[in-house]
C-alpha cells in the first residue's frame, strides 16, 4: 500500500475555498520533505529534502514555524 503524503500547515486563510492561501511541510512515505507555499490555491515548492535512508514504516516528527516573515521546518 501507499501511504497518502501528510502536511502540516501554518497562516490558513479561506480555507474553506476553491482558493485557499498557507504555508506547509509535506512528508512523503519516501521521507522527502517540501516546504510549500499556496497562495490562492496555486503551489510553490519553496524547498525539499530527500532523506538519506527512506523509512517507510518509521515515525517522525516534524514541526513548522512561522516567526515574522520567516519559516523553519525541524
Amino acid at each position: 500500500s501507499n501511504p497518502v503524503p501528510t502536511s502540516l500547515f501554518v497562516r490558513g486563510q479561506n480555507l474553506e475555498t476553491t482558493s485557499p492561501s498557507y504555508y506547509a511541510v509535506q512528508i512523503t512515505s519516501g521521507m522527502e520533505l517540501q516546504l510549500l507555499r499556496v497562495m490562492d490555491g496555486k503551489v510553490t515548492v519553496l524547498d525539499q529534502v530527500q532523506t538519506a535512508n527512506p523509512q517507510s514504516d518509521g515515525w517522525v516528527q516534524v514541526s513548522l514555524r512561522a516567526q515574522g516573515d520567516q519559516l523553519s521546518v525541524r
